[in-house]
């Protein structure tokens, strides 16, 4: 089977030079406990705080929350992208 998707519906990763605020949506990687791996898959998300990183030069860390897990995680923001609009 396949699918044919339009190239306005297709969102680039990783997405270099975006800025978040708090209360954006975003898809982001999961950092699987028992593997103790990223995913590949990307889980929808909430903004809490973004900040320059201390440990990578140039880079931003996010902190985000999950939809449904109420813990906290922190992720270099190249690992997040702009959740898509609903039409």
């Amino acid at each position: 089977m396949s699918y044919t998707v339009p190239a306005n519906r297709v969102a680039h990763f990783p997405q270099h030079g975006v800025s978040y605020k708090v209360g954006d949506r975003v898809l982001a990687v999961w950092y699987e406990t028992s593997t103790q791996n990223w995913t590949s898959i990307l889980y929808p998300a909430t903004i809490l705080e973004a900040y320059p990183s201390t440990e990578i030069p140039d880079s931003v860390v996010v902190k985000v929350r999950y939809d449904g897990d109420p813990k906290v995680s922190y992720i270099n923001a190249l690992w997040v992208i702009k959740a898509p609009e609903c039409d």
